[in-house]
């Protein structure tokens, strides 16, 4: 499998990380954003979005992160990340999409002020748009708090939809996301980041 990235993307980082987890190896392919490599004839080919990451598994190429990154745990014949029964399998969809449908986006609003303007020279951060953002950030940190008081993973058992969540916190510190104010959060996150996978995919 080869996966077409970003050192920078954190969708390609936990690509990275369940491959770890399962003990799979993927060749990892460097594209140049600033060059725009993921916008040239050749990866449109792979991805007609022109972004990345996407996986190529002979000729099947496959894009959408979260799709990749169930796909990756298929292959693992443990399936150590990805239930096969239903209703559990159905569990970490749900916490996959409510991630990708509320608070990545809800997050993504004040990591683009302060993080990702300085990155790519777009200007000063809008700290008005970050205030206009923190009610809906509350809103669903206080369901994501409320889960990981039940159990020590969001669907029970470590799974993709862990991996998934917790890119969504890989620049809190660069956006001063304080997460004193959701311990158990901060907890699970913990544990995710103290995983030698998590921490190999960094280093990839």
């Amino acid at each position: 499998m080869k996966l077409y990235d970003w050192k920078d993307s954190y969708n390609s980082h936990k690509i990275r990380a369940v491959a770890f987890e399962t003990d799979q190896r993927i060749e990892c392919i460097p594209m140049n954003m600033q060059t725009q490599d993921h916008k040239s004839a050749e990866h449109v080919a792979r991805n007609p979005n022109g972004r990345v990451p996407v996986l190529s598994d002979g000729n099947f190429n496959l894009w959408e992160s979260d799709a990749i990154l169930c796909y990756v745990a298929s292959k693992d014949t443990a399936r150590r990340l990805l239930p096969t029964e239903p209703a559990k399998r159905a569990q970490v969809d749900q916490w996959l999409f409510w991630k990708s449908i509320h608070l990545a986006p809800a997050v993504g609003k004040i990591a683009y002020e302060r993080f990702w303007k300085a990155k790519f020279n777009m200007g000063q951060p809008d700290e008005t748009a970050v205030t206009a953002a923190m009610p809906e950030v509350e809103k669903f940190m206080t369901v994501l708090e409320g889960e990981l008081a039940k159990n020590s993973f969001i669907a029970g058992d470590l799974s993709v939809a862990d991996f998934s969540l917790a890119t969504v916190f890989q620049t809190r510190k660069e956006i001063r996301f304080d997460l004193a104010s959701y311990p158990n959060v901060a907890a699970w996150l913990g544990r995710i980041e103290a995983r030698p996978s998590w921490q190999n995919s960094a280093r990839w």
